[in-house]
C-alpha cells in the first residue's frame, strides 16, 4: 500500500511468519517488525507508522511499563470486585467465624461454612446484599472460591513483571504518536479469559482465539482477520 507502513509486533518466529504472509496479502510491503516491547516503541517514534498489528502478551524489559501496570491493578481488581462479588462477601463472613483463617485455608473451611450458613444468623447478611443461599449451595462456593484464587495468583503474577499485556503499551503509544494510526491487536487466548476480560472494552479493534486459522499441519493467530478490521478502518 502506497505510503503506508506497518508495524507487526510478534515474538514467535512461525507467528511472525504467519503475519508477514497476511500483510502480504493485503497489500503491505516491506513491514516493520519487532518481537519485544522496546523494539517495537522505537520503530513508532523512528518512523511514520500508519498500521500496526500486535500481539497482546509478548516480552519487555520492565522498561515503560509502570502505567501499564498500574493501569492493570485497577481493571484487575475491579473485575475481581465485580466477577467475585459472593465469594468475597463469604470470605469476610468466614473471618469473621474464624478470625485467624488465612486466604488460603478459605477453601477448606466452605463445606463448614456452608453448614454454618443454614441454620446460623449469617444468610441475613447475604440476603441483606440480595443474594438467595437457597441457590448458591456447596459445589458453586467452592467452584467460585477456586476461580477467585486462581485470579488472585494471577494478579500476583502482574505485581512481579510477569505475563503483562505489553500490546497494550504499543497500542497506547501508537495512537500517541499518530491520531490516524490504525491497530489492531492479535491473540491466540480466548477474549473472555481472566487476563483479557477486564480489557475487552480498552482492547479497540482486536481477534482472539475464534479468528484463528487451521488447517491439517498448523494452527497461528488470525492474522488475516486482523488485517480485514484493519481495511474496515479506513477513512
Amino acid at each position: 500500500m502506497e505510503n503506508q507502513q506497518l508495524l507487526i509486533v510478534e515474538d514467535k518466529p512461525e507467528e511472525m511468519e504467519a503475519a508477514i504472509a497476511a500483510a502480504t496479502e493485503a497489500g503491505f510491503e516491506d513491514p516493520f517488525v519487532a518481537r519485544d516491547l522496546a523494539s517495537a516503541l522505537r520503530i513508532l517514534a523512528d518512523h511514520n507508522i500508519s498500521h500496526v498489528v500486535s500481539d497482546l502478551f509478548f516480552p519487555h524489559d520492565g522498561e515503560n511499563m509502570l502505567d501499564l501496570q498500574d493501569y492493570l491493578e485497577d481493571k484487575y481488581e475491579g473485575y475481581k470486585d465485580k466477577e467475585w462479588f459472593v465469594i468475597r462477601l463469604c470470605f469476610n463472613l468466614c473471618r469473621d467465624i474464624w478470625p485467624e483463617m488465612k486466604f488460603e485455608e478459605f477453601p477448606e473451611r466452605l463445606n463448614d461454612f456452608h453448614e454454618i450458613l443454614k441454620f446460623g444468623n449469617h444468610h441475613i447478611n447475604l440476603q441483606n446484599e440480595g443474594l438467595n443461599m437457597g441457590v448458591i449451595d456447596l459445589d458453586y462456593l467452592q467452584k467460585m472460591a477456586k476461580e477467585f484464587m486462581s485470579f488472585q495468583r494471577l494478579i500476583g503474577t502482574m505485581r512481579e513483571w510477569k505475563d503483562m499485556p505489553a500490546g497494550m503499551c504499543v497500542k497506547w503509544e501508537a495512537e500517541k504518536v499518530g491520531t490516524n494510526v490504525r491497530v489492531c491487536i492479535v491473540t491466540s487466548m480466548w477474549h473472555h479469559a481472566d487476563n483479557i476480560q477486564p480489557l475487552v472494552e480498552d482492547l479497540g479493534a482486536y481477534v482472539h482465539s475464534y479468528d484463528m486459522t487451521e488447517n491439517s499441519e498448523e494452527k497461528r493467530k488470525g492474522w488475516k482477520a486482523a488485517f480485514q478490521k484493519l481495511d474496515a478502518m479506513e477513512p
